[in-house]
């Protein structure tokens, strides 16, 4: 990022402290303004700093040698900076640079490889053990978008001409994926199907994701649905699917859960919405963050359907309300961001709550 673009809010009272004319002006703007600001005395060009954000402050010392002597007692180097501000620093660093991508275990940019999509094995370009590849990934969330896909695809998305290379690899990232995994639980081989949709609306990466599971001895019930539940609980991350289980006896009431007279419902935050002689539904929500989804158990099979809202932007910090995250305290739904229960779906397909038994269906 060049100097004149840094100091562009303050670019009408440095040009009248420097005295510029026309002649000068435009030579200076089509320059990288360091010129500008080397004409200037040491003690206004370092109120001028003061009055921009850290990550400006270190893209401005970083331009050339003298506002690096200027600066250098002022601005800290940009590997002392506060982790949300680094990350902030190499995303404004990356933003044109299409073929790369902002790590935020690293805190570096790298460059994509275009094999590396959702349930793909491939190494990625980054030495980061976390997500140095897709291998490690549960069999429940092998398809599930990480950080850098959700980065990509958004940018990708924005832009109103695309390079055929990055057009045809937002393709990739944004298509459907289903398989069937076999996952080992008390002795025995559960068969679980498994369909992810991603969807960018509004600016905004949104997932379907749909588990279908079929019990290998017996008729399924709500026990099912917490298997399904806790197969995410291990290796968890910000952009896996997130849901709060509570343990509840079958008399158990409280406003926002109604407790199904059929089985002992354990599903903290469902409302017991269809109680019928074969299926059950249920509705459930993460108060934390925008994740809803519903669970149908009919008479062989149990489904379960999660929406989620993985966030906007080109900085991973604006991915599934990171941010958010990483505040000391947060109010119980907080991260739910304006949503009301069921809003991600509304968003996602458009069907009023009362319809979604009929859209997503067992049989």
């Amino acid at each position: 990022m060049s100097a004149s673009v840094i100091i562009k809010p303050f670019w009408s009272i440095v040009k009248k402290a420097t005295h510029l004319n026309t002649k000068e002006e435009k030579s200076v703007e089509q320059s990288s303004g360091c010129f500008l600001l080397q004409r200037l005395p040491p003690d206004v060009v370092l109120c001028i700093t003061d009055e921009l954000p850290l990550r400006s402050q270190v893209a401005l010392s970083q331009t050339c040698s003298a506002l690096k002597n200027i600066l250098y007692y002022r601005v800290p180097k940009s590997g002392d900076m506060p982790y949300t501000e680094r990350v902030d620093f190499v995303v404004d660093r990356t933003k044109k640079r299409l073929g790369h991508w902002t790590c935020d275990e690293c805190t570096r940019c790298h460059p994509i490889n275009t094999r590396d999509c959702p349930g793909v094995k491939c190494n990625t370009t980054c030495p980061s053990a976390r997500t140095g590849s897709n291998k490690s990934r549960s069999p429940l969330d092998r398809y599930h978008p990480e950080s850098r896909h959700v980065q990509l695809a958004l940018k990708y998305a924005s832009l109103k001409k695309k390079p055929w290379k990055h057009a045809r690899y937002l393709k990739k990232l944004m298509k459907p994926r289903s398989g069937v995994d076999r996952i080992y639980s008390n002795g025995i081989w559960h068969d679980i199907a498994t369909k992810s949709t991603p969807k960018i609306v509004n600016g905004r990466f949104l997932l379907q994701t749909i588990w279908i599971y079929t019990p290998a001895t017996g008729e399924p019930d709500t026990d099912d649905v917490l298997f399904l539940l806790r197969g995410h609980a291990e290796d968890f991350s910000w952009y896996q699917p997130k849901f709060h289980l509570r343990e509840k006896l079958a008399e158990e009431e409280s406003q926002n859960s109604i407790i199904c007279p059929c089985y002992g419902c354990k599903l903290r935050d469902v409302s017991h919405k269809l109680c019928e002689t074969k299926d059950i539904y249920f509705e459930g929500y993460d108060p934390e963050t925008p994740t809803d989804y519903i669970a149908i158990v009919s008479e062989t099979t149990v489904m379960l359907v999660c929406w989620q809202d993985l966030g906007f932007g080109d900085s991973p910090l604006d991915l599934a309300w990171m941010r958010q995250h990483l505040k000391e305290a947060r109010a119980d739904g907080e991260g739910r961001i304006g949503y009301e229960i069921g809003g991600v779906v509304d968003l996602f397909d458009g069907a009023p709550a009362g319809e979604r038994l009929c859209l997503y269906s067992i049989h």
